[in-house]
């Protein structure tokens, strides 16, 4: 109907303009009409926009959940730009719980889908993920295959689609260099080599000093904290810890 329709274009808006929406209330009539009436592709995207706020809220296992219920409404008639939006946020599922040889797959299933939808941006914005996870996954012939593919198409792209592509880039780099120094500090720490002392930190402070880091990293995500009304004082590493909650 003309009211269930709305709804669904209002999750494609927010969907678009990555509005972190965290319950399905907005697009719940529409997923009760779809459950028996519409498109295999109104059925895919009902779906599809009940995973994304999953997503939004950190429920990974939920959207799955409906990530994989929108893929079983694949059919002929539903276009190739919807189900490449589905596995591109089925590979971001994957690469947030650290999967990334399936993270890979379907990243590679997104950008097949965008090529065929002539969807160049998500196209190259995917690719970009799939130089990324193939570097993770050690396969150094891949990530320069795919980054060919990036550099041969450069000059066609626009210039908001050169800086979308940029921003990733960056944000990949930044994430990769975090996840190292991780890594190289749970070594240390394994090792011995690496002391940590413990001091009195005051709860409220080290949250606020989080919250700092975190909005400079993530400025589109929000986040809600909820703290204890009294002044709660514990032992710790305050840069340890703020690596660890970051």
């Amino acid at each position: 109907s003309t009211g269930e329709s709305k709804l669904l274009k209002e999750g494609a808006v927010l969907d678009k303009n990555y509005i972190d929406v965290t319950t399905d209330s907005i697009i719940a009539p529409a997923v009760d009409y779809y459950k028996y009436h519409g498109t295999a592709e109104e059925k895919l995207l009902t779906s599809y926009y009940r995973g994304v706020i999953y997503l939004y809220a950190g429920d990974t296992e939920q959207a799955m959940k409906k990530f994989v219920e929108a893929e079983r409404r694949i059919a002929s008639n539903v276009s190739k730009k919807a189900i490449a939006r589905l596995y591109n946020a089925k590979m971001v599922v994957y690469q947030s719980i650290f999967e990334y040889s399936s993270a890979l797959t379907q990243g590679q299933l997104s950008a097949r889908f965008s090529l065929e939808a002539k969807d160049s941006t998500r196209y190259f914005n995917v690719v970009n993920d799939i130089v990324l996870l193939n570097v993770l996954l050690n396969d150094s012939a891949a990530a320069d295959n795919w980054l060919e593919v990036l550099l041969s198409n450069y000059q066609f792209l626009t210039e908001q689609q050169k800086s979308k592509m940029l921003e990733g880039i960056k944000e990949d780099a930044v994430w990769l260099v975090r996840m190292v120094e991780n890594l190289l500090s749970v070594t240390k720490i394994d090792s011995g080599r690496v002391k940590i002392i413990k001091t009195p930190v005051v709860l409220d402070e080290l949250i606020d000093a989080v919250l700092v880091k975190f909005k400079k990293r993530y400025p589109q995500q929000s986040a809600e904290i909820l703290l204890p009304e009294e002044i709660v004082v514990i032992p710790a590493d305050a840069i340890l810890i703020e690596q660890v909650i970051i």
